[in-house]
């Protein structure tokens, strides 16, 4: 997977240096200028927040767990992969807002992947294989991701042009995976 992970991040690099692809985000409607290093800074910072919170969140994530009967499996699968995915959900609005679509897409689909690789990098840090320490059920999930990442790469060549009521019938059918996967899960937890 470490492997796979370098390989891709090389071809993405090559591919923007080869097709001169560059997207311009247009400045005259930004009247906030900031210098380099307080971007770095802020940068920082946050990185800083989410370095000292993380380790609370599994924590208080667990006990919560156990306090409801969830299970870990369900409530690790759903509400610590929301918390922690909201930094990039919030990224992503505004990487849209700024019309910065590719930016937007590509942090989704880069999470995705150094989420994967992070599942790799763990394997360091355990006596034992990882993946053979945890529940079947994780399974499920990993299938669910495939599947509906396999869609969204179909619905990405497919490109529909209009909406069905408020939402586009890729985004729908993207949902009902989602949504489907996390029963499953439920039910087998």
């Amino acid at each position: 997977m470490i492997g796979a992970y370098v390989i891709c991040v090389r071809l993405l690099y090559l591919d923007q240096q080869v097709s001169k692809i560059v997207s311009e985000v247009n400045d005259e409607n930004d009247q906030t200028r900031y210098s380099l290093t307080t971007i770095v800074i802020g940068f920082l910072l946050c990185a800083l927040i989410i370095f000292w919170i993380a380790p609370n969140l599994a924590h208080t994530a667990d006990r919560l767990a156990s306090i409801t009967g969830l299970g870990r499996t369900f409530f690790g699968t759903v509400f610590v992969a929301t918390m922690t995915s909201l930094p990039e959900a919030i990224s992503t609005i505004a990487s849209i807002r700024l019309k910065a679509i590719d930016m937007a897409i590509g942090n989704i689909f880069g999470s995705n992947a150094f989420n994967m690789l992070i599942l790799a990098l763990t394997d360091f840090a355990s006596p034992q294989p990882v993946l053979s320490l945890v529940f079947p059920v994780h399974a499920i999930t990993a299938a669910s991701v495939v599947l509906t990442t396999g869609v969204t790469i179909l619905c990405l060549l497919y490109r529909a042009e209009k909406r069905i009521w408020i939402i586009e019938p890729d985004a729908a059918l993207i949902l009902i995976l989602v949504l489907g996967s996390l029963l499953l899960v439920y039910l087998n937890r």
